[in-house]
């Protein structure tokens, strides 16, 4: 089949390099032509749109963005644990400095970027983007691949993002993430059902929106990624735990479960067949012990006699002749995995064995994001459509690993910190997050942190108790600038950065510098005082800027103590606020 657009494509170059050749085309214009040619060449397949910027890009040309702490909005609920940080301001500054701190370091990202509905719920440049804005497809491709462009660069080896979308821009975006994740790294399109549907749909009544799932190196996910406990797992466990603790006979506990099922609809047929309670207490299924060969039945160590040792008879063999060879069968028979009470013997499978199954790309999932916030913050939410926390959930724990670092920066009313809380309680979890908003309409101050500070303490801003409370600690940054440009003679960028130094490594490592624990040491003064104050520390880290030295003497001492000295990263220094 021919490629009609490489014909024409080149076509077009060799006109090009044609008119290169007369003498009346100058170096100047060769250049410019040598860039149509370039451009002619660059896209063989994906997205083609009309690229804006942003003012947010332009605020960068003459200024690096930082981060300044609020610290009468620190929440420190538990000392020796890490800390999680909120971030204000627009999100593109703050992933700009993220890429300084967390290149390569974050295990999962969910985000719920606005949809571009046209119905004035996507703000670009200032202003509300509606369908009567011819560009309102193009802003939106700008506005989430520059941003979804340093997402991959801030994704560990085994990171993965989640992001929230529905119909209005899913097509765009599975291109988009296509080419900026490599579409080998597409790990699924997750089908969210949900109890609601879109009732200002003409025709169909839209109740699914969905969730793309990509891996920053798809290879490397391994069996700890995308496995879920089995549906009603704990409770059925509970069950018969029960039932033995409470005296019961087997075949009681037995007769309960099935009852259980009986009741419940919801639980999953594969997981009803989990129906049988050995003398152990242990749940199980029985399988065939038949051969699956057409063939087996014909050969005599597939077809010997057994005897039931419940009875003293011959077992009845099957049609197909058995799974194993006898001296196999005996050591399942020794394993006691055998069910000999049917009429042919079984296989036992257990389910404490199955804990875990794929996750599915369809989830059904009816709980209220609105519901979850109203809960917290105690009062009717103006909030558009905030996730339920059951959802984010459901994503963060596809990594099974209990340490991870989750990033969202589309945070909206702090859903993604929530669940990352609720998480750690639930399963002992030291999970950590960073979560990144503006501040429009007091977003982020009367929601967002409201929000995490009463999840935290327990305590809702009215003083009604939400709840017990949970362990954690929290850090409040607001993004500020510093300025390339200064009529000052005395004006350097560095000394400006330097006062901003703090954040960045309190950030980077989710610790604060307490100079008691954790010490930053920016001068000569600072060291000598340090000096003489150090063995009166509880020291665990020294972070120093790399133009000055401690002496021998208290490098040895902190050696001695196996004290970090870690020097500030030159990177935190860059002007150019992309070279980080």
């Amino acid at each position: 089949m021919a490629n009609i657009s490489k014909q024409k494509r080149e076509e077009f170059i060799a006109k090009i390099e044609a008119l290169k050749q007369k003498e009346a085309i100058d170096d100047t214009d060769r250049l410019l032509l040598n860039d149509i040619i370039n451009e002619l060449n660059e896209k063989r397949y994906g997205l083609v749109w009309e690229q804006h910027s942003e003012a947010v890009d332009d605020m960068m040309v003459n200024n690096i963005p930082v981060f300044t702490e609020d610290k009468d909005k620190k929440i420190v609920s538990a000392p020796d644990l890490p800390y999680n940080f909120l971030l204000e301001g627009d999100n593109l500054h703050s992933l700009k400095l993220l890429e300084k701190t967390h290149k390569g370091k974050i295990d999962v990202i969910y985000i719920d970027p606005p949809y571009n509905t046209g119905n004035k719920d996507f703000i670009y440049e200032d202003r509300m983007v509606g369908k009567d804005d011819g560009y309102r497809h193009s802003k939106w491709l700008s506005f989430m691949n520059e941003r979804l462009k340093i997402a991959k660069k801030l994704l560990s080896q085994q990171g993965v993002i989640f992001i929230s979308i529905d119909d209005n821009e899913y097509g765009q975006l599975k291109i988009l993430c296509d080419s900026i994740y490599n579409e080998e790294n597409f790990v699924a399109n997750i089908i969210w059902a949900k109890n609601s549907g879109n009732n200002n749909s003409v025709n169909v009544s839209i109740k699914t929106e969905y969730v793309l799932v990509y891996g920053n190196d798809k290879k490397h996910l391994g069996k700890s990624f995308f496995f879920q406990r089995k549906e009603s797992f704990d409770d059925i466990l509970a069950l018969v735990k029960k039932c033995k603790d409470n005296g019961m006979t087997p075949e009681e506990a037995q007769a309960e479960l099935r009852n259980y099922y009986l009741k419940n609809k919801n639980i999953p047929n594969g997981t009803k067949q989990y129906k049988y309670v050995d003398d152990e207490f242990r749940i199980f299924r029985i399988s065939d012990l038949g051969n699956p060969s057409d063939t087996a039945y014909q050969k005599p160590e597939y077809t010997y006699d057994y005897i039931n040792p419940l009875t003293g008879e011959k077992c009845e063999i099957p049609k197909r002749g058995w799974l194993y060879k006898k001296k196999d069968l005996d050591k399942k028979v020794a394993e006691n995995i055998i069910y000999f009470k049917a009429k042919v013997p079984q296989l036992k499978r257990y389910l404490d064995s199955v804990e875990y199954e794929n996750v599915s790309s369809l989830l059904i999932n009816n709980d209220l994001g609105n519901r979850d916030l109203e809960g917290v913050i105690n009062e009717k939410s103006s909030f558009s459509y905030p996730k339920p926390i059951s959802l984010i959930k459901k994503c963060i724990s596809c990594n099974s690993n209990k340490d991870i670092t989750v990033l969202d920066f589309f945070a909206g009313s702090g859903t993604t910190g929530q669940a990352v809380m609720d998480l750690n309680m639930e399963d002992g979890g030291s999970r950590k997050f960073i979560l990144c908003t503006n501040n429009e309409n007091n977003i982020c101050e009367d929601v967002t942190y409201q929000r995490l500070k009463t999840v935290i303490t327990g305590i809702r801003k009215d003083g009604s108790k939400y709840s017990d409370g949970i362990s954690a600690n929290l850090k409040y940054y607001k993004t500020d600038f510093v300025s390339k440009i200064s009529k000052d003679k005395d004006y350097y960028i560095e000394d400006k950065i330097t006062q901003h130094i703090k954040e960045m490594i309190e950030l980077e490592n989710a610790v604060e510098i307490d100079n008691d624990k954790y010490v930053l040491l920016l001068t000569d003064e600072e060291v000598d005082a340090f000096e003489q104050d150090m063995k009166n520390k509880n020291l665990k880290k020294v972070y120093i800027d790399s133009t000055i030295m401690l002496s021998g003497k208290a490098l040895s001492y902190l050696d001695d103590k196996k004290v970090e000295v870690i020097p500030i990263p030159d990177y935190y220094f860059h002007k150019d606020i992309n070279a980080g």
